[in-house]
């Protein structure tokens, strides 16, 4: 089976300027674990619930953070350095998160090199790229987890059968 017969081919992606608060929420409206980030019709990168965690001593939920500090107007209180700081957060767009060296795979590629990129890359989801990296579809573990599924139904009609 070809990943282009389990894609899904209505793509749903954000442009580099896209605020990241945005991207949050279009993932949690959606119930996406990641989104490409797309422009021109191109793959620039993808951003994961993961990339909207700081990683470091102290993580936190970056939405989270701009959203809290918006609605306590919390940046009035910030000065000199601080201040741009705060607003280098508030300016935070999908380029500036997205990981650009991300995995992607082709139409043609076979399940099973889908099933081993998913094992080795631990990544999800996968965006679907021609030749000259555009975007032809998107496919996650949750596409997997439905032809394993399409499978077992299959298996238990031909039980019932005998």
């Amino acid at each position: 089976m070809k990943v282009s017969e389990m894609m899904t081919k209505e793509v749903v992606s954000v442009q580099p300027d896209a605020k990241v608060i945005d991207v949050a929420e279009l993932l949690h409206q959606k119930g996406l674990n990641g989104v490409p980030v797309v422009e021109n019709g191109k793959v620039l990168g993808m951003i994961t619930e993961a990339d909207l965690i700081s990683h470091g001593k102290t993580s936190f939920h970056i939405p989270s953070l701009i959203k809290f500090f918006q609605e306590f107007k919390l940046e009035k209180y910030a000065s000199g350095k601080n201040k741009d700081d705060f607003q280098s957060i508030f300016k935070a767009d999908a380029k500036s998160i997205m990981n650009p060296d991300f995995v992607s795979i082709r139409p043609e590629s076979e399940i099973t090199e889908l099933i081993k990129l998913f094992q080795e890359k631990h990544v999800n989801p996968v965006p679907v790229v021609d030749q000259d990296n555009n975007i032809a579809g998107i496919i996650s573990l949750a596409d997997i987890m439905k032809l394993i599924g399409r499978f077992r139904e299959a298996e238990i009609d031909f039980l019932e059968k005998e």
